[in-house]
């Protein structure tokens, strides 16, 4: 292996070492945000928009406290680009489709929880961090060996010449390259360690970061509508990230 290769897949690897303690914790938080929030329903339109601000926030706990790897600024700046995009985009979806998202992001919809005794609450906690860890595992996993992959074989030139060379570009591939990405699962923070590394602009790590946001709709299911709210989602992230990336990382 180049020794230049070798120097990158080292930071790299300490790179997902500082993070994984930190998508462990988001994993517990978020099992526990979902259980408490399964199973919950309104009628009122307020309450189901809140509903799905918050099950998106459970939803995307890993990706945002995996965040405060790279920063607390911009981990808090994530968090409110996320909470700011739901409740736009609940806004924009129907009722209906509002009620399909609750229920994959939250299982399947029942009965409000009864109290439980604390040992039944840790089974419960402990069943749902399960289920949150096989959705998240493999494509954290994934995401970590194409990255160690890229890191290795990809010339550092063609990383700065895509990311790095105009902030502004790079931001919007970022943002780009985020939205293709599995949303609530942790693989952009693996990417996003790699733009940094192969001389990608802060931005466009951070742009990266913000474009995974979960949405409340499918962009290329969902017609006209979801294509537009999708595309303002890419420019918001691309703006916000170019920004957030200069000020914070």
């Amino acid at each position: 292996m180049p020794a230049d290769a070798l120097a990158v897949f080292i930071k790299f690897r300490d790179f997902l070492v500082t993070l994984a303690p930190w998508v462990i914790l988001a994993l517990i938080a978020g099992a526990g945000m979902m259980e408490t929030l399964r199973g919950r329903a309104s009628d009122d339109p307020r309450g189901r928009r809140s509903l799905l601000v918050g099950a998106g926030l459970a939803f995307a706990a890993p990706s945002i406290l995996g965040t405060l790897g790279f920063g607390l600024w911009l981990a808090l700046v994530r968090a409110a680009f996320v909470a700011i995009v739901l409740a736009a985009g609940s806004k924009i979806a129907t009722g209906s489709e509002r009620s399909v998202v609750i229920e994959r992001w939250l299982g399947a919809a029942g009965p409000q929880l009864p109290e439980a005794r604390l040992k039944d609450q840790a089974k419960r906690l402990w069943s749902a961090m399960t289920e949150r860890l096989d959705e998240v595992g493999l494509w954290f996993l994934g995401a970590c060996a194409t990255a160690g992959v890229i890191a290795v074989f990809v010339p550092y030139q063609i990383g700065f010449d895509l990311f790095g060379r105009t902030v502004w570009i790079g931001a919007l591939l970022g943002a780009v390259v985020g939205t293709l990405t599995r949303r609530g699962t942790g693989m952009e923070l693996p990417l996003a360690s790699l733009l940094l590394l192969k001389g990608g602009a802060n931005a466009a790590a951070a742009a990266l970061l913000l474009a995974s946001t979960p949405l409340p709709f499918r962009l290329w299911r969902d017609g006209a509508r979801g294509w537009i709210a999708g595309s303002l989602v890419v420019a918001c992230s691309a703006a916000v990230g170019a920004l957030a990336g200069w000020a914070v990382l």
